[in-house]
């Protein structure tokens, strides 16, 4: 969806506010619009929102800009409910620190792997978190951005399935991501194709 579609008030479901300060709709998501910023004050980074993305249980996704350098992020903005917020610093944070700083290891070769030293681990296999930080009352966590879903591209081919060759490049890629969380006792408990995500 374009940000020349969403309507201008807010991405929040065009819904009210919930709270006489404005700042969340009645279903705890922020409300946002084009060229609000998400601001990371302890590192004095911020990011400039351009386009609505998706929405799920936790909360919603932004296309933003990073403000110094003008680098295009995905921003999962998750809603304000304290649980939620324990929950991600607990379960999604502290995951994909681990294992993204895991992954440099074995890609810098600080760290030898043998099923993954023969191949192309140039670019990562687990989604990249470049920050996270609590925004008016929401937890805002920054990630490289990606293409679509394998679940969107079986809807573009209309389920009429995929090429022998892609079907191996994206086993042999899932299966080196589920090696690299195996590896720091770590299990997906929530593997399907809306959540395998592709790059461009």
């Amino acid at each position: 969806m374009k940000a020349a579609n969403i309507p201008s008030r807010s991405y929040a479901l065009s819904q009210p506010a919930a709270d006489p300060s404005g700042v969340d709709n009645i279903n705890m998501d922020l409300l946002v619009r084009v060229n609000d910023e998400f601001l990371n004050s302890e590192k004095e980074r911020g990011y400039v929102v351009k386009e609505f993305l998706g929405k799920g249980v936790f909360g919603q996704v932004f296309l933003v800009e990073e403000k110094q350098g003008g680098k295009s992020y995905a921003a999962k903005v998750i809603k304000s409910d304290p649980n939620l917020y324990e929950y991600t610093m607990q379960c999604e944070v502290k995951t994909l620190t681990v294992l993204n700083k895991f992954e440099r290891a074995i890609k810098n070769k600080k760290t030898e792997v043998p099923l993954l030293s023969q191949g192309d681990l140039s670019e990562s296999r687990i989604v990249r978190m470049r920050d996270f930080f609590k925004h008016k009352g929401h937890m805002v966590m920054i990630f490289e951005k990606l293409s679509m879903s394998l679940y969107d591209l079986l809807r573009v081919v209309e389920f009429h399935g995929l090429t022998l060759n892609l079907i191996r490049t994206l086993s042999r890629y899932m299966v080196e991501a589920l090696l690299v969380m195996k590896l720091q006792r770590y299990t997906h408990c929530d593997l399907k194709p809306e959540n395998i995500m592709l790059v461009e």
